[in-house]
């Protein structure tokens, strides 16, 4: 996949004045990216708008959420099809002389 005319720097900080009803009704192959980078800018000044600590307070209370979560398997998926016991056995290759 090649890079997309809609990852520069300058089109994401366009997209940081549109509102909510203009950025759902951006392109779909950009819109998850669009929200994902605005989010995480969000979150930076968050953060850096902390002191220690807040941050430690904030960030024990973030990796608890994440330890709480049901589907972590979603991630790995290859894991959750061997502890399901639906993930099929490799064919043994063999050397063939021809």
């Amino acid at each position: 996949m090649g890079q997309s005319r809609y990852c520069s720097w300058h089109f994401f900080r366009a997209c940081k004045i549109l509102n909510k009803k203009q950025l759902s009704n951006l392109p779909p192959e950009v819109k998850d990216d669009v929200i994902k980078r605005l989010e995480m800018i969000e979150f930076k000044k968050k953060y850096e708008s902390m002191s220690k600590e807040e941050r430690r307070q904030f960030m024990k209370e973030r990796r608890k959420k994440l330890k709480g979560r049901e589907n972590v398997s979603e991630q790995f998926e290859d894991q959750d099809l061997v502890r399901t016991g639906k993930a099929k056995l490799v064919p043994i290759l063999y050397v063939v002389f021809i």
